[in-house]
């Protein structure tokens, strides 16, 4: 087997043919249990020339190269070594065309040469997860995959494309506009909390103000505040609501508060503002997956013998993927 390997290498000295050990990957790191056998690759891409079809002299990209002899055999700026990545060519999208004769890899409506980024040899990664966004379905991991984010019209590498400090994903399950900074969860009075596992909210609390009407109500008049939760994942979420002359433009309220799923009572004049500060918990329980996860409760101010709302905002509580999680 040595004298073999040994004549097979002194044959491609004098042909100007690289040999491959079918047993490394294009990085140089050996495969387990790969045989050693070695392949002719005559532009040393770790692809052998016969998986590149050398006897039929395909020529995948059409620029007069066959792919033997191309080291970019689709032309999409990034070399096929790079979209080799092991020992058999990877598919990516199981379309049956690997990845390195294949525009789009990963079948996510973006040409791989967009998704390459800067330096193709070393092909762009924007959510760090090992996966170059050529060849993954969600590149910036905001939970729309890529396909939807084309779909959609926003970018597939911002998980926040119109900059209003709610993500793309959230937007979209929600009803706002992800393409319109004016148009989000907060401009419609609900409030949105990060809550990362064993780590303290983002931010830490939000205020909420409604003016009262000084022509139509009494004076003083009683305040009725209630938390909903709709599920025990924002039960447990929730930290507490208190009646608030701490923000900006607030009257003094009556102090008030409500700790658990439940109802507060506090009073105001009529023609004051009254605030109310809502508070998320740290999150204890609620383990992060491989997609962002959203957990829904509302905050409700009824004023003096009302029976329906004065306001209602929505407490949106989001939960990061994981990089990596399965």
């Amino acid at each position: 087997m040595r004298r073999s390997l040994l004549l097979l290498s002194l044959a491609s000295a004098c042909t100007g043919t690289t040999v491959i050990d079918a047993g490394v990957d294009a990085g140089g790191r050996r495969d387990a249990g790969a045989l050693d056998a070695g392949l002719p690759d005559a532009d040393g891409d770790g692809i052998s020339d016969g998986e590149e079809g050398r006897a039929d002299l395909v020529d995948t990209d059409g620029d007069g190269i066959p792919d033997y002899l191309d080291e970019d055999a689709d032309g999409d700026t990034i070399p096929d070594r790079v979209e080799r990545r092991r020992r058999d060519p990877i598919d990516t999208d199981a379309d049956g065309v690997p990845d390195y004769r294949d525009l789009d890899s990963d079948d996510d409506g973006i040409p791989d040469r967009d998704e390459a980024g800067d330096r193709p040899h070393v092909p762009r990664d924007t959510d760090g997860d090992g996966f170059a966004d050529y060849v993954d379905v969600d590149s910036d991991n905001d939970g729309l995959t890529d396909r939807e984010e084309v779909a959609t019209g926003t970018d597939p590498v911002r998980a926040d494309s119109d900059g209003d400090g709610v993500s793309d994903f959230l937007e979209v399950r929600v009803g706002t506009d992800p393409n319109d900074p004016s148009d989000h969860l907060e401009a419609r009075g609900d409030v949105v909390f990060v809550v990362e596992l064993e780590d303290n909210p983002i931010p830490d609390r939000h205020t909420i103000r409604i003016a009262l009407d000084a022509a139509s109500l009494p004076s003083p008049s009683p305040i009725h505040l209630r938390f909903n939760a709709t599920d025990p994942e924002s039960a447990a979420l929730f930290d507490r609501l208190e009646a608030s002359p701490t923000g900006a433009g607030c009257s003094p309220l009556t102090p008030a508060t409500v700790a658990s799923p439940g109802d507060g009572y506090t009073s105001a004049m009529a023609g004051d503002t009254a605030c109310w500060d809502v508070f998320a918990a740290r999150n204890a329980t609620v383990a992060p997956g491989a997609a962002p996860q959203i957990f829904e409760a509302a905050a409700e101010l009824y004023v003096g013998d009302a029976t329906s709302a004065a306001r209602t905002s929505r407490i949106w509580f989001v939960v990061p993927p994981q990089i990596g999680a399965p």
